[in-house]
């Protein structure tokens, strides 16, 4: 991995940079057992390389908070040679549905990762880590004041490490399937593709692809007697580098992770991660 290069921070661009930003009311809940493979830190230990691919018959979640109510943070705290960095993320869910009740009921105790976003743009905070994910603690407040059920996600074990930024795709749907070794990488058809199983060792070919520059793709492999293969090099419509040159093997729950590089009128797929 490459290592941190110390830098300077500029002044931030844009109107009022400090001011409060709008939250996205559908805050993204991924409970932790039900995720195959994980984005990973950057040398600069806060923006994810990859994305989030959920176990087969599972998906992530989203939870409506009213966004003025929401308060996603951390706090820095220890003695010297033990500071950690509690994260937590503070919303409120309006109503008293059973539908709400029924998803705090069966949150509690579970392990959980929270993604939260502005209304600005696609790139989400990461609340959890894999190693220290959060846990729910619910108040219901239902009096003549108002109706709700408040909701604290913190971190049992701190950790030494901020939110991280996540890029990726918010995937609520199941990942789209490729019957054979052509692989069509279309905004239509997502940003998670799952390959059938192969017996013969047939290489893979990048068939079409109309995603924009820095898209991040997953391709999940089903096994077989001989799983399809990988291979760096140029294919029918990019370019694929992959790490140290070494092929990927499409076997059972394998997951590759590839970003979109656009340099004129070559497109390449550069591997960001396997699992």
């Amino acid at each position: 991995m490459p290592i941190y290069t110390r830098k300077s921070v500029p002044a931030p661009v844009g109107i009022a940079p400090g001011a409060a930003k709008p939250k996205n009311p559908n805050v993204t809940i991924i409970f932790v057992d039900d995720i195959l493979s994980w984005p990973v830190r950057d040398a600069g230990g806060i923006l994810l390389d990859g994305n989030f691919v959920m176990k087969p018959g599972t998906s992530m979640h989203q939870i409506y908070m009213t966004p003025k109510k929401q308060k996603p943070g951390y706090t820095g705290e220890g003695d010297v040679d033990a500071e950690v960095v509690p994260q937590k993320f503070e919303g409120s869910s309006p109503g008293n549905s059973l539908e709400l009740r029924e998803f705090i009921q069966n949150t509690l105790g579970k392990d959980v990762i929270l993604l939260s976003g502005d209304c600005q743009g696609a790139e989400y905070d990461q609340y959890g880590t894999p190693c220290s994910p959060l846990r729910m603690k619910p108040t219901g407040v239902i009096d003549d004041t108002r109706t709700a059920h408040d909701l604290m996600f913190e971190q049992p074990l701190a950790t030494g490490y901020l939110p991280a930024l996540f890029r990726g795709a918010i995937v609520m749907a199941d990942p789209f399937e490729v019957a054979d070794e052509n692989i069509s990488l279309l905004k239509a058809n997502g940003s998670q593709y799952q390959l059938a199983a192969n017996a013969l060792g047939t290489a893979l070919d990048i068939a079409a692809i109309d995603l924009d520059h820095g898209a991040v793709v997953s391709l999940i492999g089903d096994g077989g007697a001989d799983p399809y293969v990988l291979s760096g090099g140029a294919a029918t419509a990019a370019t694929v580098i992959l790490a140290n040159g070494t092929d990927w093997a499409a076997t059972k729950n394998a997951v590759l992770d590839l970003k979109v590089y656009k340099a004129g009128a070559t497109t390449y797929l550069i591997e960001q991660k396997r699992a």
